[in-house]
């Protein structure tokens, strides 16, 4: 029985993500992106113990402050090497993080950014839209799954995929259809893993990196891309979360 993934993108879009029975699923991330007049910002989100995970493994970093924006608690860690600092917003069951370049920010900047977004946390995603007085566009919306042993199907909305599929045919997959190019770097692609494999679907995209030293043959790598599957529903017609 093949794997079903039913997320919930941060515009609301529900987001249905099929895989191969195996092997199993072992992360799921969402990066997005607002812009408008001269601000721009990026987020990301991950699940609860995101923040600790990051500042333990990722960049070691140390908390510097602690409160609450809408009712929901904030922490501010600095990172140890001084680059940088990293703010996150705790949900129920998901947290939204940002970086900030330098020293960690003053309280009140950190307040201003929470407070500017409309926040909705779910079992199957987290909701994130900019108030309407912030006049700000979504200019970027991605989720990423990650499979051990195989490696990761990225899908972005289909708005913002038009501008990267190819206009040409591609090959046929169980569900769409692919095509690849070179990865970024790679001057002679030889391997499977040096390229990248953009995947259509009828209401998706996906965008396939196999992850290299994955100890498998490359039947088997292909056999795993044929069972790739998505699809994204818009938000006035995808089910309530939970539903």
């Amino acid at each position: 029985m093949a794997q079903r993934l039913r997320l919930l993108a941060p515009s609301g879009q529900q987001v249905d993500i099929g895989l191969a029975d195996g092997p199993k699923v072992g992360a799921v991330g969402t990066h997005i992106r607002f812009a408008g007049g001269s601000l721009a910002r990026g987020f990301q989100i991950g699940p609860r113990g995101y923040h600790q995970f990051a500042g333990t493994y990722v960049v070691p970093a140390t908390t510097v402050d602690r409160f609450v924006v809408h009712g929901r608690e904030v922490v501010v860690s600095r990172q140890e090497n001084g680059a940088g600092a990293v703010a996150t917003l705790m949900g129920d069951y998901h947290e939204l993080m940002t970086v900030f370049g330098g020293p960690a920010p003053r309280r009140e900047v950190v307040i201003n950014l929470f407070s500017a977004l409309e926040i909705e946390d779910h079992p199957e995603g987290m909701l994130v839209r900019p108030t309407s007085s912030m006049l700000l566009d979504s200019v970027l919306e991605q989720i990423v799954v990650s499979v051990a042993g195989r490696g990761t199907v990225n899908t972005m909305s289909p708005q913002q995929a038009r501008s990267v599929l190819p206009v040409h045919q591609g090959q046929a997959t169980r569900y769409g259809e692919v095509w690849r190019g070179a990865r970024p770097g790679v001057q002679s692609p030889s391997a499977l893993t040096d390229y990248t494999y953009f995947m259509g679907f009828p209401r998706g995209f996906g965008e396939v990196h196999f992850a290299p030293g994955a100890g498998v043959t490359d039947a088997a790598l292909l056999a795993w891309l044929d069972e790739v599957q998505v699809d994204w529903t818009d938000a006035a017609d995808a089910a309530p979360a939970g539903k």
